[in-house]
């Protein structure tokens, strides 16, 4: 009986603690289709959202510029999200998620 009642004492917590994971909030990004859409042109994006981080741009051999805008976003208080999008001409032509970057480290060594 002491056994029993010893196992159900060192496995709840553990029990609880796993699902109390899966349930965990999870960030959103502010850049859903609801609010980015192709064919925004540059002035309307950088209104509603806000400035990049960081830009780029080139011009092609058909006169035609390239610009990238780099937002970062923070996700929970552990990783930051960066997402670009593209321009052409100063019209919106594609989104794409960049890199995601890990804030903290869990202090384990890692491959």
């Amino acid at each position: 009986m002491k056994t029993k009642w010893l196992s159900v004492v060192c496995y709840l917590p553990l029990i609880c603690g796993c699902s109390a994971l899966s349930v965990a909030p999870t960030a959103n990004s502010r850049f859903t289709s609801e609010t980015v859409r192709l064919g925004m042109t540059k002035e309307q994006f950088v209104e509603q959202f806000g400035r990049p981080f960081k830009e780029s741009f080139f011009r092609d051999e058909h006169g035609v510029l390239h610009e990238t805008l780099y937002y970062k976003e923070f996700m929970g208080s552990w990783y930051a999200v960066n997402t670009l999008f593209r321009f052409e001409d100063s019209v919106l032509v594609a989104q794409e998620q960049g890199d995601e970057e890990r804030l903290y480290s869990s202090g384990r060594l890692e491959d």
